[in-house]
């Protein structure tokens, strides 16, 4: 199987109308009968957002100019990432019926979830913005590196889907123990801290963190205007390398998912 044919495959290109349908389906389902709609998008990040930001930056005393928008425009990506690893985990399994009538390979509903939650992630960007205005993001033309962070992220996530969502058809215990790991990497990743606030020795595990290196460019990039090329480099391998192990994850357990479930 080429590349191309695996991307075109993995990707779901040639499955547009598909994808389209079950997008739509998903963004219904979880905005069905809901007042606020697609404001929850930005609430529910905005709102943790001003506790951490409250936290510590008065409790904890963190030194970081113009933290409140520091801690806004990682916490909007990270709620784009763990909701995405906590619902598209269960994507497979949640969708079996499907599986069993319809000769649809499994991965195209992780694919689907990962894309409904980046659609809600761009939805909830002019808000941010529009924040970043009020306070005078100081990022300047930096802030255009922004949307190739974020499509990185999105890479990656949907890596990890793919993993967890096979993981999760034999093991279903995972739903718990994901909880708790992604409450554990909320805090090892460069979110409401900087990697130079760490202990020396510490800062070494924090690199490990594929994700560290997105979040870091992104904040360097809005906050203090900085373009860390090296920070592009290793995000991008990193990415590839999640990308790749999610297919060779979910190629080579295709055969038996049906029945697992």
């Amino acid at each position: 199987m080429s590349l191309l044919s695996v991307l075109t495959e993995y990707f779901c290109l040639h499955r547009k109308f598909l994808i389209f349908n079950l997008v739509r389906r998903n963004l219904k389902l979880k905005y069905r009968q809901s007042v606020l709609g697609i404001l929850w998008t930005v609430l529910v990040p905005a709102a943790s957002a001003l506790v951490y930001y409250a936290v510590f930056l008065h409790v904890m005393k963190v030194n970081i100019p113009n933290y409140f928008l520091y801690v806004i425009s990682g916490i909007l990506p990270w709620a784009f990432f763990s909701t995405s690893i906590t619902i598209g985990m269960e994507a497979i399994v949640g969708n079996h019926s499907l599986l069993n009538k319809i000769p649809i390979p499994s991965h195209v509903f992780p694919f689907t979830e990962v894309i409904t939650n980046f659609i809600n992630l761009l939805l909830a960007l002019p808000v941010v913005v529009f924040i970043f205005l009020i306070y005078g993001a100081p990022g300047g033309w930096s802030i255009l590196i922004v949307p190739f962070f974020l499509a990185l992220l999105f890479l990656q996530s949907y890596g990890f889907v793919l993993i967890l969502s096979v993981l999760f058809v034999y093991f279903r215990d995972l739903r718990h123990l994901m909880s708790v790991v992604i409450q554990m990497w909320l805090y090892l990743t460069p979110i409401l801290y900087q990697i130079e606030m760490l202990p020396e020795g510490a800062r070494k595990w924090i690199w490990l963190n594929p994700l560290a290196y997105i979040f870091d460019g992104i904040n360097s990039a809005v906050v203090f205007g900085v373009v860390n090329f090296e920070r592009i480099i290793v995000s991008l391998t990193w990415s590839f390398i999640i990308l790749v192990l999610g297919f060779v994850v979910s190629e080579g357990c295709r055969q038996n998912l049906v029945e697992g479930i």
